[in-house]
């Protein structure tokens, strides 16, 4: 079945499911309202979010306590990733995990990373691991 968060959260099926894994989510409506769809059906809602959500990262050392940006407002990507994972956990109180992954990259990655460590390690000799 095809669906859209914004547009078809009717369209889910009838049932229930012990946890659901949000892998593309970074507008807070848009995310809330799939976690609100959900929240009497699944047990569990998996957020993968970023560590763009870290004001200092990359340029300084972060953890799980560290700040996270705050303004809802604000349309930057990291702002807007963390004003979605605000939403899942309003939606799914203590039920929702967020996984800030530092870069995730694939064949259809933009920015480069992929690329350049793929040539780097093809050069040869010793590499630091990504």
């Amino acid at each position: 079945m095809l669906g859209d968060r914004v547009t078809g959260l009717d369209r889910l099926p009838a049932g229930g499911w012990d946890a659901v894994v949000d892998t593309c989510g970074f507008d807070a409506a848009a995310v809330g309202a799939a976690a609100r769809a959900l929240a009497d059906r699944a047990e569990h809602y998996t957020f993968v979010s970023s560590a763009s959500v870290y004001p200092g990262w990359p340029t300084a050392p972060v953890s799980e306590r560290s700040p996270v940006f705050e303004d809802p407002d604000d349309p930057e990507y990291g702002p807007q990733k963390a004003a979605a994972e605000r939403a899942a956990e309003a939606a799914m109180p203590r039920r929702a995990l967020h996984v800030r992954a530092g870069a995730i990259v694939g064949p259809h990655e933009n920015i480069g990373r992929l690329p350049y460590w793929l040539t780097r390690m093809r050069r040869g000799g010793d590499v630091l691991a990504p």
